[in-house]
């Protein structure tokens, strides 16, 4: 009786056992598919996100209008001679070979001598110059004067 008790013994330890088991597995695979549905749902809330469109396109238009071209040629020309007269900042007079000439001296006009560095004191009657102009006769601009003594 005794072979017999110490077997049933072992058989129900057994079935506890196997009982166990059972309950352990049965929580695991409960706590991985919890886990699963967890990661499940994270993803679907982060997927959007991540495909979400992240810059803009902006196309704009631009109308241009040709306006005519105006051309306009000029061109310098000069009077070689000596000053008669000269008042700074307003006007010239040039003795040349043919008679007295009068220039309007410009804004941009300079006044310099032969190796282009710019004189600071005022023309004197009777220096010899050289007058770069535009402009027709009756309203010559002066661009530059070249000193040349």
């Amino acid at each position: 009786m005794t072979q017999t008790a110490n077997t049933s013994n072992t058989s129900s330890r057994l079935q506890s056992k196997l009982k166990a088991d059972r309950n352990v597995r049965s929580s695991l695979e409960s706590r991985t598919w919890v886990k699963k549905t967890i990661i499940g749902l994270i993803c679907a809330l982060v997927t959007p996100l991540a495909f979400a469109q992240t810059s803009t396109t902006t196309t704009e238009e631009t109308t241009t209008t040709n306006k005519p071209v105006t051309e306009t040629t000029t061109s310098t020309t000069y009077t070689a001679g000596t000053v008669t007269t000269y008042e700074p900042g307003k006007t010239v007079v040039v003795k040349s070979d043919e008679g007295p000439v009068s220039f309007a001296l410009g804004t941009a006009a300079r006044i310099v001598n032969g190796a282009g560095k710019v004189v600071t004191a005022p023309l004197r009657a009777g220096q010899k110059v050289r007058v770069y102009y535009t402009g027709p006769t009756e309203s010559r601009t002066v661009e530059r004067v070249i000193v040349e003594d």
